[in-house]
């Protein structure tokens, strides 16, 4: 980050990549080989959890500057939260090739990781009537996709992500980040309905 095109949320493709290779074919070969390399990688999002909300001028801050975040979208969604919730994902990730691995300490390490950025989007991103930051497609359907929020929060999030799906007239507007996790966060809230309204629907 700070060098040419080096946004978080491009650069994170060293991770996503490895992963979907051993999720579709079961090879490890590009996790066991890179390993180091992927930790490595993982290293700067653990700095962007100290400085996620530290401007640019601050001493090590200004990386949730460096995020492209739901490029495209029709609605915006805070970066901040995409950040919390995209390092979540990898962290987890992060656990799962460590465990592969056999690097216990790793799995702790990120384990911790995962869950810092887990309570921080539940503190920080979901209001008490169950409102997602932004009350955009994409927030919703990342939060429901990852499952994070409380048990007594899943029928307040449920409601206003079928609000949101309603207002919008089911027409899709998400972004880069959203978009592939609309039709699984509406699954995965209960919301089949919508979710088949969705990809029936010919609106903009």
């Amino acid at each position: 980050p700070g060098a040419g095109n080096a946004h978080l949320d491009w650069t994170a493709a060293v991770m996503v990549t490895p992963w979907t290779i051993w999720e579709y074919y079961g090879d490890t070969q590009p996790i066991l080989h890179h390993y180091a390399e992927l930790k490595r990688y993982m290293g700067i999002w653990q700095q962007f959890a100290t400085d996620i909300n530290a401007g640019p001028g601050e001493p090590n801050g200004g990386l949730g500057n460096h995020f492209v975040g739901d490029w495209c979208a029709l609605q915006a969604t805070p970066n901040a939260l995409i950040g919390r919730i995209f390092c979540y994902a990898l962290s987890r990730q992060m656990v799962a090739f460590a465990q592969l691995t056999g690097q216990e300490d790793d799995v702790r390490t990120f384990t911790d990781l995962a869950e810092r950025f887990r309570a921080e989007v539940i503190s920080k991103h979901i209001a008490a009537d169950g409102t997602v930051s932004g009350d955009s497609q994409s927030g919703y359907a990342l939060i429901a996709r990852y499952r994070l929020f409380e048990p007594a929060q899943e029928a307040l999030v449920r409601e206003r992500f079928h609000q949101r799906m309603v207002a919008d007239k089911y027409g899709v507007m998400t972004g880069f980040h959203g978009t592939g996790h609309l039709l699984q966060g509406l699954s995965a809230m209960g919301l089949a309905t919508d979710a088949s309204k969705v990809i029936l629907s010919e609106a903009y």
